[in-house]
Order: C-alpha cells, then structure tokens, then sequence
C-alpha cells in the first residue's frame, strides 16, 4: 500500500513539473547549441553551456539552415542555433529553429 502511494504520487509529481516546464516557456529568441534531436523535440543549452533543456517543436515550425529548409532531424549535435518561441492563442510555441554561424 504504502509502495503503491509513493508511486502516485512521484509520477503526479512529475507531471506536475513538466508541465509546469512547458508552461515557462518565453517569448523570444534564444541562442544556443544543439545537444538532441528527435521527432517533435530539441534539446539543448544556451550560450553558456548552462543545463540542457527539451522544447517540444510542431511539426509546423521552420527549421532552417543558411537560409535553406531543412528537416528538424537531420539538426547536428553541436550546431549553433537561434530558437525563436512566439505567442499563438495561449500557449508559446516554438515557431522557428535556425542554424547559424558559429561566433
């Protein structure tokens, strides 16, 4: 009994803070470095090399590269990229990944 409460409540608890995770997401764009890709997510750290975080991409969003499209799986792990989260309705959205130039 006692296991099958701890159970429930760790995995409330960890919905709770991924979405919580999802909600945060700001408007902007952010500057950053490929760490994972995969269908419909990107990982990645910012300029730093500060903690890796996963944002979830709609199939909708641009992904570019030199001004090319380009499909969000074949992004390289260590490319510099630009990530740029809007506003639609009421949930921010990533909308366009760009690979760019390294400094």
């Amino acid at each position: 009994m006692l296991r099958r409460t701890f159970i429930v409540l760790a995995v409330t608890a960890m919905a709770t803070w991924a979405s919580a995770a999802f909600a945060e997401l700001e408007v902007g764009v952010f500057v950053g470095k490929v760490v994972k890709v995969e269908a419909g997510e990107l990982t990645m750290t910012d300029n730093r090399g500060g903690d890796a975080f996963t944002l979830p991409v709609p199939d909708e969003a641009e992904v570019t590269y030199d001004g090319k499209n380009y499909k969000l799986t074949d992004l390289e792990v260590g490319a510099p990229i630009e990530v740029t989260i809007e506003k639609k309705g009421d949930e921010a959205v990533v909308t366009k990944v760009a690979v760019t130039k390294a400094p």
